[in-house]
């Protein structure tokens, strides 16, 4: 035998396949999906960058795991695509709702397949890049756990569900931070605020090689509306411009006087009470005792002042939500010192 004849002999030969398969793969391996795709078991959607106020793409898919008996995964889908369509944190229009691309895009080198979850809600708020309405569908999880949903204050209780709020990574949506208010409700006419109190760009980000793409989990706490600075009709918390409240000074020739709240946010809850005090300074910047002043207000019946004792004032809100987005105003006046200011206080609901 010869040495050629030999070293065909000790070849490792395929037990099983035919050696081709690798030349059948790259010459009807996609194709065979495509034909796939052109079968009535395919969909047309409309896939969104991040935004649904871009211009959609419409691509053919395939999409999977359409039934279940159990709920939290009637709002999972599976959706397959030709290679190089999806990215995580794109929108997905399909059968008329809002799917979220949720994980990170892989591939068998045949076709690309990702986990679409089922967008529930739509938030609406002013973009902080442009300054108009923009509309965002979320997916979000109640974690409110085994509380009850409300919080007990002084006078009035209040919720305190809590949700997990998941939203497309992009440079608008990463400038909202803690303390950004949203409404989230099917109830149009009163609906629900939020509150982000965590946010967390990291644990659904999908590596710096694809820095752009991702999720951003928020963690929110329910807030309530406010009939001052929220639009029910727009669906958009923190509409209308800042309050105005706050305080004013106008000092004597030799003798200051400050009035503060003592919370330091100038709002009043309705049916709780809030603590002003009144202090002067001479010109050295030394408190002076004893206090002579006059109260001068008209708070209707929207507040009443409790007491008022050694510079301490407290005013008590009226538990009546008729009052909410309304002013009150005091006027603190020394005749003696020759000085007054004047405090604005907002009237608020939680």
């Amino acid at each position: 035998m010869s040495e050629e004849s030999k070293k065909w002999y000790r070849m490792t030969r395929p037990l099983f396949n035919s050696g081709y398969e690798d030349d059948e793969f790259w010459a009807f391996g996609r194709d065979g999906f495509q034909e796939q795709l052109d079968t009535a078991i395919g969909s047309d959607v409309l896939i969104y960058d991040k935004r649904i106020y871009v211009e959609p793409q419409k691509v053919r898919v395939i999409i999977q795991q359409k039934t279940s008996d159990v709920y939290n995964s009637t709002v999972n889908r599976q959706i397959l695509s030709n290679i190089g369509i999806l990215k995580c944190g794109q929108y997905v229009k399909y059968d008329g709702g809002i799917w979220m691309v949720s994980s990170f895009p892989d591939n068998n080198r045949i076709y690309e397949k990702a986990v679409l979850w089922k967008c529930k809600h739509s938030i609406h708020f002013i973009s902080p890049l442009t300054g108009k309405i923009v509309e965002y569908p979320v997916f979000s999880e109640n974690s409110t756990q085994y509380g009850t949903g409300e919080a007990e204050k002084t006078n009035i209780n209040v919720g305190e569900d809590q949700h997990l709020i998941y939203i497309p990574y992009n440079e608008e949506t990463i400038m909202l931070d803690d303390r950004f208010r949203f409404l989230m409700d099917k109830n149009l006419g009163h609906p629900t605020a939020y509150r982000i109190t965590r946010v967390d760009p990291v644990s659904y980000a999908v590596g710096d090689e694809f820095w752009n793409d991702g999720l951003i989990q928020w963690a929110v706490l329910e807030d309530q509306f406010n009939t001052a600075s929220d639009n029910a009709e727009l669906m958009v918390a923190d509409y209308y411009p800042k309050d105005d409240s706050g305080s004013e000074e106008t000092p004597g020739s030799d003798v200051g006087m400050v009035i503060r709240d003592t919370d330091g946010d100038f709002k009043l809850a309705i049916g709780e009470t809030k603590k002003i005090q009144v202090q002067f300074t001479d010109t050295w910047g030394r408190h002076l005792q004893p206090l002579s002043y006059r109260l001068e207000y008209d708070f209707g019946d929207a507040a009443v002042v409790e007491s008022d004792q050694d510079g301490v004032i407290v005013i008590r809100a009226s538990e009546s939500a008729e009052y909410v987005g309304r002013y009150i105003e005091m006027r603190v006046v020394s005749d003696e010192y020759g000085c007054e200011a004047t405090i604005k206080i907002l009237i608020v609901n939680w």
